[in-house]
């Protein structure tokens, strides 16, 4: 067999670049490939060859993958904060009509003033060629 032909147990487990081994996993093997998958519910990263043949990853799409279940701890996680983005998101929306309106005003403001700055330098060159 190969070196990187096996299951589950023939791959090497390397930590992130900080070296902290618990911040992200990547797995593995010894095959030149570049294209890779992430899981969407641990970010544990795999090489397509080596995410091709074990057992417990299901590829989803061209990127992603899953290779464990979601805690439920986790997915309380998300639904706060879903939930907490959907607050902050209508605040924003609420915040950006109401700036929207006010430069309304401004360039509204912004038109009179030039239409009262031209009729004040009409009248003032009227005056001075009069």
């Amino acid at each position: 067999m190969a070196p990187g032909e096996g299951d589950e147990s023939d791959r090497d487990t390397i930590g992130s670049a900080s070296g902290d081994n618990s911040a992200m996993k990547i797995f593995k093997c010894f095959a030149k490939t570049c294209k890779n998958y992430v899981c969407r519910n641990c970010s544990s990263v795999f090489l397509e060859s080596c995410a091709r043949r074990m057992k417990s990853v299901t590829i989803l799409n061209e990127a992603i993958v899953t290779c464990c279940e979601v805690k439920s701890s986790f997915k309380t996680v998300i639904n706060e904060n879903s939930s907490t983005l959907s607050v902050k998101n209508s605040y924003l929306n609420k915040l950006l009509k109401e700036v929207e309106e006010k430069n309304m005003i401004l360039i509204e403001n912004n038109i009179l003033l030039k239409e009262k700055l031209k009729s004040f330098e009409e009248n003032a060159h009227k005056k001075l060629f009069s």
